[in-house]
């Protein structure tokens, strides 16, 4: 999408007057940012569409996915572990030390 550029302003002076500046790019004014007199930057108006709904409002993707849910099948799973119904290896617990064996 190409802009006319209407002013062009050393970055300093785009730092100094920021404010003034953006409020001429809102009414339409595109502005060329320059550095030691070489371009680094284009202010340029936002689109009608891209003004009107910002990114971060727009509605994101949703996933419809058919079939099991997953939480539901790793809470399955957690309990089958704890019970032992499947192959995977059981938590076994410790030994109880007798008294005398913990105080040394």
């Amino acid at each position: 999408m190409m802009y006319k550029i209407m002013k062009q302003v050393s970055f300093s002076e785009f730092r100094r007057n920021a404010a003034s500046l953006l409020d001429a790019v809102e009414q339409g004014e595109t502005i060329r940012v320059l550095r030691h007199g070489k371009p680094i930057a284009e202010v340029v108006p936002l689109s009608a569409t891209a003004a009107a709904t910002l990114s971060w409002k727009r509605p994101g993707l949703h996933l419809d996915v058919t079939g099991v849910s997953l939480s539901r099948e790793i809470l399955r799973e957690r309990a089958r572990e704890e019970h032992g119904t499947t192959g995977a290896p059981r938590r076994i617990k410790p030994a109880k030390r007798s008294r005398a064996a913990r105080l040394g």
